[in-house]
């Protein structure tokens, strides 16, 4: 999360272990700034050689739930 101000934050995830994993990602929604009502999900593949770009608005957040692919 963050404060008033619009932060970018790239977070590697080199500490996951070797395999193929799914990220959902809880994210502030495109009107966030004017109003933090909306979430944006979105759920992608990853492995531990990826980096998440995690974009957040002026008091907003993300959140990330990381799960081994089946």
């Amino acid at each position: 999360m963050t404060d008033r101000t619009p932060r970018t934050v790239e977070i590697p995830l080199s500490f996951l272990s070797p395999g193929k994993y799914r990220a959902k990602n809880f994210s502030d929604g495109s009107n966030a700034a004017k109003g933090p009502t909306e979430v944006d999900i979105k759920e992608i593949s990853i492995t531990s050689a990826d980096i998440i770009k995690a974009e957040m608005a002026p008091c907003g957040g993300q959140a990330v739930h990381i799960y081994p692919e089946r």
